[in-house]
């Protein structure tokens, strides 16, 4: 197929920047694409994206005020994906919220604790959260959609994300460097 085809290309071009320029020896390229390469595997697969779905709406289940749309199984194959429909306004679209009523700072807050709950509780985070994929419903829940990218955190690495945030919420420099070094182990 010619994502493939155009992949293959992108892995030659980088292969030979890697090994024939500076630039290359100072980016790695290679691993640039081959992350290129897993990112857009995973978008296509529309299986996968309906299991994140599920996975969001059980991690969410006790949270009323956020939605993740239910997946039609029956219908849905690696190719197809088949879904609730989801209408709503963009996240970013705020006159239109607040003529609707809606108190944008309060939906701001609201997303940034979902953020931080995919990312710290759940370690299982959406990984393009743009205002295209964030609506608010008409009910008032924020509803996530394009599930296809998700963002994967271990036990340690939600560990020093908290300590890093702590630092900075009680502006303690030297915590916040110390889990940006912890980062990189």
């Amino acid at each position: 197929n010619q994502i493939k085809t155009d992949l293959d290309i992108l892995k030659d071009i980088a292969g030979l920047l890697d090994r024939h320029s500076r630039l290359g020896e100072q980016y790695e390229f290679a691993s640039m694409v081959a992350e290129l390469e897993t990112a857009l595997l995973n978008e296509l697969d529309f299986v996968r994206e309906g299991e994140n779905a599920d996975r969001f709406r059980r991690n969410f289940a006790d949270d009323p005020t956020i939605h993740f749309p239910e997946i039609h199984w029956v219908y849905t194959t690696r190719c197809v994906l088949t879904m609730e429909r989801i209408e709503g306004i963009s996240i970013n679209q705020t006159q239109e919220l607040k003529t609707a009523g809606f108190d944008c700072r309060e939906l701001g807050m609201r997303l940034s604790r979902t953020l931080a709950q995919q990312m710290l509780r759940d370690g299982f985070f959406h990984a393009d959260p743009h205002p295209g994929n964030l609506f608010v419903m008409a009910d008032g829940r924020l509803a996530f959609i394009d599930l296809g990218q998700v963002g994967r955190l271990s036990a340690s690495r939600k560990r020093i994300l908290s300590e890093m945030l702590i630092g900075m919420a009680g502006s303690d420099g030297g915590r916040v460097m110390e889990a940006i070094i912890a980062l990189d182990t």
